[in-house]
């Protein structure tokens, strides 16, 4: 009678590391959830579309424009320093 082996599940990829694009459109959601304000309302203060809105927190569309991270920053009544230093911090605790 022949031994037959089952084969090892194979492993879970260890997760990704959280990138900075990642925690900052996190760091809007939160915001977002924070002040109360749908997509639309985002989108109304930062001149686009709720669907441009939508696409950026899910990483569909990612901006290179300083200019649009500003503008995120100021419909907050940011600093562009601080939302990104608030991206940094939630980058560094999701991967620790």
């Amino acid at each position: 009678m022949a031994i037959r082996l089952i084969p090892e599940p194979p492993s879970n990829p260890p997760p990704q590391p959280l990138t900075l694009a990642a925690a900052l459109h996190l760091t809007v959601h939160e915001r977002l959830v924070q002040r109360g304000w749908s997509q639309r309302q985002l989108g109304q203060q930062l001149g686009v579309s709720q669907s441009a809105v939508s696409y950026f927190l899910h990483g569909q569309r990612r901006s290179k424009a300083l200019d649009f991270y500003q503008r995120l920053a100021c419909a907050f009544g940011m600093r562009l320093s601080d939302l990104i230093y608030d991206a940094e911090v939630l980058q560094q605790k999701e991967t620790l």
